[in-house]
């Protein structure tokens, strides 16, 4: 069974942002989707890019614990272990802008931690674009907004629809924020890739 635990980091302001659209109109749903996937397309780059890196290295090497922690368990592949020098990385990220700036990082990460990088494929990474990433946000806010208007309505003592709301809506919000800003996976079953392709917006 995959474990999926998020040390997530979740701005309050977008927080509430989230909880007054869950409880307000599709249009302002919709409005702050458009607004978070704009904010998060430079992460999303960053992102995908350092998989097409792993994804490159993991090809032809055999991998290390060293290397499954920083593949599995980083925002992105940062070969440091200790807590100054992984801020350094992602504060060096936080600079880079292009793909080639960010594939030039990532692949020296990858040599530090004794791999190497041949041919990547870059045809098969694609950044997703703001409408996919803006609809599928939608689509979490909407779930969450059909569950609470159930949740306030009458019900039948066999179910619960409080409680379904209440941990449906923290599953799903954890899931948007996990894949529109920087987060630590602890655990396996990195969320970005399954079957040899992106599926962060399935």
């Amino acid at each position: 069974m995959a474990q999926r635990v998020f040390l997530i980091q979740m701005p309050k302001g977008e927080l509430e942002r989230a909880a007054r659209a869950i409880v307000g109109d599709a249009g302002e749903r919709r409005e702050l989707a458009v607004q978070m996937a704009r904010s998060s397309a430079l992460h999303l780059r960053r992102v995908t890019v350092s998989e097409m890196v792993v994804q490159a290295a993991e090809r032809d090497g055999a991998t290390s614990e060293a290397w499954d922690f920083a593949r599995n368990c980083m925002p992105y592949l940062i070969a440091a272990t200790r807590a100054e020098a992984m801020s350094t990385g992602l504060r060096t990220i936080e600079g880079l802008r292009e793909v080639s700036q960010l594939e030039d990082f990532f692949v020296s990460e990858a040599r530090a931690l004794g791999m190497s990088v041949g041919n990547v494929e870059r045809e098969k990474f694609v950044e997703p674009e703001a409408a996919t990433v803006s609809n599928w946000i939608c689509e979490q806010l909407d779930k969450a907004a059909d569950l609470r208007e159930r949740a306030l309505a009458p019900r039948s003592e066999e179910s619960d629809p409080i409680a379904d709301y209440a941990i449906s809506t923290w599953i799903w919000l954890g899931n948007v924020f996990a894949r529109t800003l920087p987060t630590f996976w602890q655990g396996r079953n990195r969320w970005l890739w399954a079957r040899g392709r992106c599926t962060s917006f399935d």
